[in-house]
């Protein structure tokens, strides 16, 4: 998906509802961040992110909010 956020088009997919005891709600990620890349592989849907985290224990996701972008590391416990 894209979206256009101060004039720059982002690709990436918005994070929906997130459950608040979940490692990614605890690893800071929030509704309707931007996932644009998941261990260093660029995301335009879900099924990205599904083909990009299959058996993979440790997530470093690239998100875009606000105006910024930062990363966050997911563990799976």
């Amino acid at each position: 998906m894209d979206s256009v956020k101060n004039g720059r088009q982002i690709h990436g997919v918005i994070a929906g509802s997130i459950d608040y005891t979940s490692n990614a709600w605890l690893a800071g990620l929030r509704p309707g961040d931007i996932i644009v890349t998941v261990n260093d592989h660029a995301i335009r849907n879900v099924h990205d992110i599904l083909k990009t985290t299959k058996h993979q224990k440790q997530l470093l996701l690239a998100i875009y909010r606000g105006q910024g972008m930062f990363f966050i590391a997911v563990q799976d416990s």
